[in-house]
């Protein structure tokens, strides 16, 4: 009897900024399972992190894992070319993968979410176990989020889409850790389908790719002999952190110790220096690679973060809160949602989004610890990270929904 063969359909699946099928594919791969993965080089966000080359698709070997990458367009993150990309992508899968040897599993992974279309055809082809995994809960992301319409035909065409995935899947992956309470809400029959397989993390990218700030960007971004407060993160009208300035304005008298790095880029980062110029204790250091973000967040005391959607009460698995936690951080967030992670492994506080009040008094409480109390709470977010957030973990989460 031959090795389970299992194809990975993930179209933004990228070695470094995106390496949770890598990863996930890998371990299956050690496991002892025959693993594909199709991706696309179309990829706004991480173009180079995957390959350039010409005609229709290039066979990739990491580490035992096949990468069958399909070219396509370079897109923006919005428009008509990021749309076609989409159905593109599904069209050369399709057309690639219809007579290739039977897969005993089919993984369609959104984004895109018209994975699910190629992902069901080919496991009706095959007679193969349909597993639809949910990154991102679209199209709710994007009516909230974006703005559409319910009413837009083109979020029509992703409900339809989600529902069928979610009515013919044989099992749904849902990353973020309350994935069933939207399934239950959309549609009820499918909801004891679900299983929670959150974010992972590439132990070695952090250890072996970490590279240090030059010594001039330490000396002058910095603060010598401060309690810092970071965030590090996109700065966008979707996640406002406009409530932090605000405890910021009142520490730079209560608690001058205390000094806020902003890292990071997006629509309100020109606003929000505007709002701060005046204060001593915020400042915005300029960007960094992703692999000096481990030395940079050694100098962090605590890492902050903020959400605020009706998504938020579906949970959230957040790579930035992975980057905190193995980084020994104590993590403080402005979240009305479902709870996970920093509460299971007693690393930081939940506060309630834009409530002033309660954000000076989680960072006072923090700050006024003693060194020890910070340092196990520090200890607990890392070994959080290592005990249940690896790829293997998750791999084994893996093969047991691939084993039906």
């Amino acid at each position: 009897m031959g090795k389970t063969k299992v194809w990975i359909i993930s179209k933004y699946a990228t070695p470094t900024k995106y390496p949770r099928h890598f990863g996930i594919g890998k371990d299956l791969v050690a496991k002892g399972l025959n693993v594909t993965l199709i991706a696309s080089v179309s990829n706004s966000v991480a173009p180079g992190d995957v390959p350039k080359f010409k005609g229709w698709s290039k066979v990739e070997n990491h580490n035992g894992l096949k990468v069958i990458w399909m070219n396509g367009p370079s897109i923006t993150n919005a428009g008509i070319i990021r749309i076609f990309s989409w159905f593109w992508f599904e069209f050369k899968v399709l057309m690639t993968m219809l007579f290739k040897s039977k897969p005993d599993a089919i993984i369609s992974s959104s984004l895109s979410l018209l994975s699910v279309w190629s992902g069901y055809f080919l496991s009706r082809r095959f007679k193969s176990r349909f597993i639809f995994e949910v990154r991102d809960i679209w199209p709710l992301s994007l009516i909230e989020l974006g703005g559409y319409s319910e009413s837009n035909i083109l979020i029509r065409f992703l409900r339809y889409t989600e529902l069928l995935g979610y009515r013919k899947a044989d099992a749904i992956i849902g990353t973020m850790p309350n994935l069933k309470g939207h399934v239950q809400n959309v549609c009820p029959e499918a909801a004891e389908k679900v299983v929670c397989v959150p974010q992972g993390v590439y132990l070695e990218i952090f250890e072996e790719q970490s590279q240090k700030l030059s010594a001039e960007y330490l000396d002058k971004y910095i603060p010598k002999n401060k309690f810092i407060i970071a965030y590090t993160g996109t700065l966008n009208p979707n996640n406002p952190i406009d409530t932090l300035f605000e405890v910021a304005k009142r520490f730079e008298t209560d608690y001058p110790q205390i000094h806020f790095l902003i890292l990071g880029e997006g629509k309100n980062k020109d606003k929000y220096m505007s709002e701060t110029a005046a204060l001593s204790n915020v400042s915005f250091p300029p960007t960094i690679s992703k692999n000096q973000m481990a030395h940079f967040l050694s100098f962090v005391d605590v890492g902050y973060d903020a959400f605020s959607s009706t998504l938020a009460e579906f949970g959230l698995s957040r790579n930035k809160w992975i980057d905190y936690m193995y980084n020994s951080c104590i993590i403080i967030c402005s979240y009305d949602g479902f709870q996970s992670m920093i509460n299971e492994s007693q690393s930081g506080l939940f506060v309630p989004y834009q409530n002033e009040e309660a954000l000076y008094k989680g960072i006072s409480q923090i700050y006024n610890m003693t060194e020890s109390e910070r340092a196990n709470m520090g200890a607990r977010a890392r070994a959080f990270i290592a005990e249940n957030r690896t790829f293997e973990k998750l791999g084994d989460k893996y093969l047991a929904l691939i084993s039906g």
